[in-house]
């Protein structure tokens, strides 16, 4: 592996890392909105959510 195609497999790895990161950041958020029936804000977290997940 050169170190061009080690820097870019890194750079993958953290990136997929960081998304998935934010994503369950997202999601234990658009929970708590839910309780407390901020239904507003639980639909800006769910959008959220739905583009991390793709």
């Amino acid at each position: 592996m050169t170190m061009v195609q080690e820097m870019v497999s890194k750079d993958t790895f953290d990136r997929a890392k960081y998304i998935e990161d934010m994503r369950q950041k997202v999601y234990e958020s658009m929970k708590k909105a839910e309780q407390a029936k901020d239904w507003a804000l639980f639909d800006r977290y769910a959008d959220m959510y739905i583009k991390l997940s793709r």
